[in-house]
């Protein structure tokens, strides 16, 4: 514990930096609320929630999208391109994706009166204003993009992945960057801004590093397979509970449990620890924006061959770039760069 203590330990000699010593010392030696225990009760419960009306709107949500797919096919509306990709969106998202985006779309609702059972305002979440703002947000997507997608085209030139034949490298990329986008901003306001900041108020920074990490890469893990087949017709009131049973029995599966929550646990420290040394979510929303967009971009360019699809390269990688030892090793370099150049900005203050 005394280690992260120490690396979430900002240091400074720059008049900017005051600001985030200012907000270290702050989330590190505030008083604990007496009622702690109550707001880690109403935290579980949120979650909880959370889960249960995304199941329940899950199939409400698929129900209206697969229906407007309809419409605008039934009416003649391709040629307008707005209308088209809403077309291609709609119809081609399988389940898993509606009920993804229901999980979500519960987590952002349920938010509000959470906050104010908690009696939070803006000034509790422990953020600061981030003196350079792009820099950090440009820093962290490209040290995160850029090692991921190292690693991919590595493996590419092995042989390991191949290229997709009918590919649309500009849909891919595309498609990669506005999912980047809106994944690391929702994500990071979320763990990294709410729930950062509400542990922060009964938690040390290392406890919340660590809890809001660990939250991280289990609420990511509990992710629904993407091969599994669910035929629109079948989708009822149901499917959604019924999808959360099969969600939770991965957690039988040991191999895919040390091959993929290990990079998610590491990718939910790292973003942590940016949150916690620059005091905002800049940085943190950029790495996380270079890892999505990394994982996506090589996923719609490339796939697995054989050995990759039939599991034969694990625990060293499995069918993409966030499953196995090698991308977690990716991570390690990439924070040991991240911590090298945050504690090499300046001197440790005496």
């Amino acid at each position: 514990m005394k280690c992260l203590q120490y690396l979430t330990a900002p240091s400074f000699d720059r008049p900017w930096e005051k600001a985030t010593l200012r907000h270290y010392l702050n989330v590190t030696t505030i008083s604990r609320p007496q009622n702690s225990g109550r707001e880690l009760v109403l935290i579980l419960a949120y979650l909880v929630a959370t889960v249960f009306f995304g199941a329940l709107l899950a199939p409400l949500l698929f129900k209206a999208g697969t229906a407007a797919a309809d419409m605008i096919e039934q009416f003649r509306l391709l040629e307008h391109r707005p209308l088209a990709w809403l077309h291609k969106v709609a119809s081609e998202s399988g389940f898993q994706r509606y009920f993804n985006r229901a999980v979500l779309i519960a987590a952002l609702l349920g938010l509000w009166p959470l906050l104010r059972m908690l009696k939070m305002q803006r000034k509790d979440f422990g953020l600061i204003k981030d003196p350079f703002p792009a820099q950090h947000l440009i820093l962290g997507f490209m040290l995160a993009a850029g090692l991921l997608l190292q690693l991919g085209l590595g493996l590419a030139t092995a042989d390991v992945f191949e290229p997709k034949r009918h590919l649309d490298l500009g849909g891919a990329l595309k498609q990669a960057a506005i999912t980047a986008a809106c994944v690391a901003v929702l994500e990071e306001v979320l763990f990294r801004g709410v729930l950062t900041g509400l542990l922060l108020r009964s938690l040390s920074a290392s406890k919340t590093l660590i809890t809001i990490a660990v939250l991280f890469a289990v609420l990511h893990f509990l992710k629904p397979p993407h091969d599994l087949a669910i035929a629109r017709d079948s989708v009822g009131l149901g499917t959604g509970f019924w999808l959360v049973g099969v969600i939770f029995k991965t957690f039988t599966d040991t191999s895919l449990l040390l091959a993929e929550f290990g990079t998610l646990l590491m990718v939910g420290l790292l973003l942590g620890y940016a949150r916690l040394r620059t005091g905002a979510l800049w940085l943190p929303i950029g790495l996380h924006a270079g890892w999505v967009f990394g994982v996506f971009a090589f996923r719609g360019v490339f796939t697995g061959a054989r050995g990759v699809k039939a599991g034969e390269h694990l625990p060293w990688i499995g069918d993409n770039l966030k499953t196995g030892i090698l991308p977690l090793t990716v991570l390690a370099l990439t924070g040991a760069f991240l911590i090298g150049w945050q504690r090499s900005r300046a001197p440790r203050a005496s």
